[in-house]
């Protein structure tokens, strides 16, 4: 007799070969099917230097290759082929020249783009054109405040987003105030903000910016929002000159037995030690400090929240391996307190205040004492506590 049973086994082998192999041959067919060309034309650059700008050109190229979908032409090749037909890669802007380029190179795309610097502001565009069809498939840019060498970070960002497609990310209103001098104190609708330069994201459609600076005339000017961008305030600051009795001035020297140390005056950085020269205040009392605003500030934080902590704990031997103590940020607190002094100057004074350093190394010192103590403690106290778990355990 026939085995049903293997020929019923035979029969769903078949099917599932016949269910899988639609699958695997799309799988050969998208595996053989050549990636789209695509080439990198050089950017165009204003206020950016040109080497800097070629750098940004082979990242993107990097980033296409990383992708794997695309096939590069290598940027020594896109030059021989151009050229041989009298042609260069700087300079062509319109559409037109970026199709022609294309079918030069025999092409399906080509990748475009900008970089400008306006002040502060970076802005980079990048494109896709194809050259078929001749039309933009894809264009996105980015708008930046900071550094040149943070730009390689974002062009990789951007050219993922231009070549899968990726949703951009919600451009947000941006408001960046520098001043000449840096450091100056920012006041936005008269409240304090920081210090210049200062970056930070608004919702407001009008503000009134004041920057300050000691020994500099206020620079006020009611700024109008530009939404979804980046607005740039430059305030250029007036040195204060004349007499100091006659514009209601004092003269406030600072000595320092400590160099290349950062000065405070009334939370905005006024200088470095040694003081090049006097610094020019109005009348009043007046706040110096080698610590800065923000650190002083979350300085505070810490040690507030060490206090409630302290006060929840119930047990010595979670105070003992904690990773902080109330008594260790003391040591912060009152370097801060040592390093900061209050000075009282009228119209016409001339006024000289020694800050000494050496104390606050002191206190550091002992703060690192303690911390080794500490540590020692620590050491014991998990001695301790694993030799008693071990004696309950064998008892």
């Amino acid at each position: 007799m026939p085995d049903y049973r293997l020929n019923r086994n035979h029969l769903k082998t078949k099917l599932r070969l016949l269910l899988w192999l639609p699958l695997l041959l799309l799988s050969i067919s998208s595996a053989l099917q050549p990636a789209t060309t695509i080439a990198v034309l050089e950017f165009e650059a204003a206020g950016v230097d040109a080497p800097a700008v070629q750098t940004l050109a082979n990242v993107v190229r990097k980033e296409l290759i990383k992708s794997k979908l695309f096939r590069v032409v290598e940027r020594n090749l896109m030059d021989d082929i151009l050229s041989e037909q009298g042609l260069q890669q700087s300079g062509c802007t319109t559409t037109e020249c970026v199709v022609e380029v294309g079918r030069l190179l025999g092409v399906q795309k080509i990748l475009s783009g900008s970089i400008s610097k306006l002040g502060e502001l970076f802005i980079i565009d990048l494109q896709i054109t194809d050259i078929t069809t001749g039309e933009i498939e894809v264009l996105e840019s980015i708008d930046y405040v900071g550094k040149l060498e943070e730009l390689p970070r974002l062009i990789r960002e951007l050219t993922t987003r231009v070549t899968t497609g990726s949703k951009s990310h919600e451009k947000k209103t941006v408001l960046y105030v520098t001043s000449n001098p840096v450091g100056a104190k920012v006041y936005l609708d008269e409240k304090f903000s920081g210090n210049t330069p200062l970056k930070l994201n608004t919702d407001l459609e009008n503000i009134a910016v004041r920057v300050s600076q000691t020994g500099y005339s206020n620079w006020v000017q009611s700024i109008s929002i530009n939404q979804n961008e980046t607005n740039i305030v430059e305030a250029n600051l007036v040195p204060i000159t004349g007499s100091n009795t006659s514009l209601g001035l004092g003269q406030l020297t600072i000595n320092c037995n400590q160099s290349d140390l950062e000065i405070y005056i009334d939370g905005g950085l006024a200088s470095k030690t040694p003081m090049a020269e006097p610094i020019q205040l109005f009348p009043g009392t007046h706040e110096i400090s080698f610590y800065s605003p923000e650190y002083r500030l979350e300085t505070n934080r810490q040690y507030e929240a060490e206090i409630q902590k302290k006060a929840s704990d119930w047990s010595i031997i979670f105070v003992l391996i904690s990773s902080n103590s109330v008594k260790t940020v003391a040591f912060d607190i009152k370097a801060i307190e040592t390093g900061t002094k209050k000075v009282f100057i009228q119209a016409g004074d001339e006024i000289t205040v020694e800050m000494n350093w050496n104390e606050i190394e002191r206190i550091l010192s002992d703060k690192q004492k303690y911390l080794r103590r500490r540590a020692i403690a620590r050491g014991v106290c998990g001695i301790i506590v694993f030799a008693t778990f071990f004696n309950l355990a064998a008892n």
